[in-house]
């Protein structure tokens, strides 16, 4: 009869009796290498769905080198930035340099004195002509335009408010001045009777106190940097060239073009230089050009010192040459 007696299998000791399963030779190594690619694949389409919809940008609008001008060329370049028109012009353009996204709101607001005369509203994509994407800054040049209105252009101080998506980003000013006074003088005389000089019929008495040492001073009525010209009875012994160049030599180790040159007004002997030079007043930072000139009537050395803005400068030049002169 057959022995049915279970048999006990026995180990040695410190030996664990597992039960192992048997695995698909490479099997986990396949499907790693089919799921990673797929994840990333979707990741991908997922991050461009995205990126193109403009849930998503990168960046931020940017505006830089606001500008005025009467005219602009086909890229939208000022041709004669300055901050000083006449009513004449038949449109003015504020120019500037912007990095924004195609779909970013502009708004130009002009303001004469605090009365709205202009509004102008577009996106960075129609103005710059930028077909960039939604997500991504590009850059480009946009110009708002204000036309001559049909009852012609009020003279005075205008503000333009630059906004970015509803935002305020800036503020810039320029002058309009009446064609027909630009250039219309008349004769002021010193209370001494020691010299008299043409002034422009619309500029003011410059405050006493702002003068320096000066005798008189004009200014113009309005602007950022209004063009203004002062008199003054130097202590210069004399308006010879050598000499005046060894002083300008001396006080700041002027170059070769910021020198005198030799002038006349009328009968008397002077000397003449235009230059350029940086200006702060109210925590503003101006680059003016100036002119000055010196003059020596009998004992006295007279200086007429004419300043503008630099951008300014080729407008004003006429008015100051005209003031120059007729100084007597």
């Amino acid at each position: 009869m057959p022995d049915l007696t279970p048999k006990v299998k026995r180990f040695k000791k410190g030996v664990t009796l597992s039960r192992e399963y048997p695995k698909p030779p490479g099997g986990g190594r396949r499907a790693a290498a089919i799921l990673v690619p797929a994840l990333l694949l979707a990741g991908v389409a997922a991050l461009c769905a995205v990126l193109l919809t403009g849930v998503v940008k990168f960046g931020a609008p940017s505006l830089s080198g606001v500008s005025f001008s009467s005219r602009v060329d086909g890229a939208l370049k000022p041709l004669d930035s300055k901050t000083r028109f006449t009513t004449d012009i038949p449109s003015l353009y504020c120019c500037a340099r912007l990095r924004a996204f195609a779909g970013t709101r502009l708004e130009a607001r002009w303001f004469k004195d605090d009365k709205q005369v202009g509004d102008f509203k577009g996106t960075f994509g129609a103005m710059a002509g930028s077909s960039g994407a939604k997500f991504l800054t590009s850059s480009g040049r946009v110009a708002f335009c204000l036309e001559r209105p049909e009852a012609g252009w009020a003279a005075g101080s205008y503000t333009v408010r630059l906004l970015i998506d509803g935002k305020l980003e800036t503020k810039a000013k320029f002058v309009l001045a009446k064609a027909s006074s630009v250039a219309t003088l008349t004769r002021y005389t010193d209370p001494g009777a020691a010299f008299s000089i043409m002034v422009p019929e619309s500029w003011a008495a410059a405050d006493k106190a702002t003068l320096t040492g000066a005798l008189i001073g004009f200014i113009a009525p309005s602007g950022p940097y209004p063009p203004r010209f002062v008199v003054t009875d130097t202590d210069f012994t004399s308006a010879e060239i050598g000499y005046l160049n060894e002083i300008v030599r001396q006080a700041a180790g002027a170059r070769a073009e910021v020198l005198f040159t030799p002038y006349s007004i009328g009968d008397m002997v002077g000397a003449r230089r235009t230059f350029e030079w940086e200006y702060e007043a109210d925590g503003q930072q101006y680059k003016l050009r100036s002119i000055q000139v010196v003059a020596q009537a009998e004992t006295n050395v007279y200086s007429i010192d004419c300043h503008s803005l630099a951008m300014d400068f080729r407008v004003n030049e006429p008015i100051f040459n005209a003031v120059i002169n007729s100084f007597e």
